[in-house]
C-alpha cells in the first residue's frame, strides 16, 4: 500500500551548510591575518592580495589579477593606485597594447612583501597546528578538489 502523504521538507541547517561553513572559515582566517598586515603595515585586504600576487611572480596585468584572485576591476584599480602612491608597485606600458599596463613590485614593495610573508606563514601554521600532518595534506587535497569542481561545474 503506497502512501500519498507528502514527504517532509528536507532539513536545512545553515550552521552545517557547506557554503556557510566555508564563508565563516574564510572570514575568520582572513580577518586574523589582515589584523597583522593592516595594523603593522597599513595595507587593506585588496592591497595585500595584489602585493602577494605580484610577489609570487610579476610583471602581470591588472586584469590577470582580477581573474586569478576573483577581485572586481574597481577594487583592483583602487588598490593598485594606492600601492603606486606608496611606491610599492610600478606600472609599465605593454609594448603590444599601449592601453594596457604591466604591474610589478618596486624594491620597496619587494621588501615589504618579504617582511610580511614570514608573518603570514606563521599565522597559517598557528591556524593549522590543531591538525595532524596527514589531516593538513588531506585538507589541501579536498580544498583543491572543491575549488576545481566549483570552477568547472556546469550546474553553477
Amino acid at each position: 500500500m503506497s502512501s500519498d502523504a507528502p514527504s517532509p521538507p528536507p532539513v536545512f541547517r545553515l550552521q552545517t551548510f557547506l557554503p556557510h561553513q566555508l564563508a565563516v572559515l574564510a572570514n575568520r582566517t582572513s580577518e586574523g591575518f589582515s589584523a597583522i598586515y593592516s595594523a603593522g603595515f597599513g595595507l587593506s585586504v585588496p592591497e595585500w592580495r595584489i602585493l602577494a600576487t605580484l610577489g609570487e611572480g610579476s610583471p602581470i596585468r591588472a586584469k590577470d589579477i582580477e581573474a586569478i584572485r576573483h577581485m572586481h576591476k574597481t577594487v583592483v584599480s583602487r588598490a593598485v593606485a594606492t600601492l603606486q602612491e606608496r611606491d610599492l608597485v610600478a606600472a609599465t606600458a605593454n609594448a603590444d597594447d599601449k592601453r594596457e599596463r604591466f604591474l610589478a613590485l618596486t624594491d620597496a614593495g619587494r621588501a615589504l612583501y618579504e617582511e610580511i610573508v614570514p608573518l603570514g606563514l606563521a599565522y597559517e601554521r598557528q591556524v593549522l597546528d590543531r591538525l595532524e600532518a596527514e589531516e593538513r595534506i588531506e585538507l589541501q587535497r579536498l580544498l583543491g578538489k572543491l575549488i576545481a569542481r566549483t570552477a568547472t561545474d556546469p550546474e553553477r
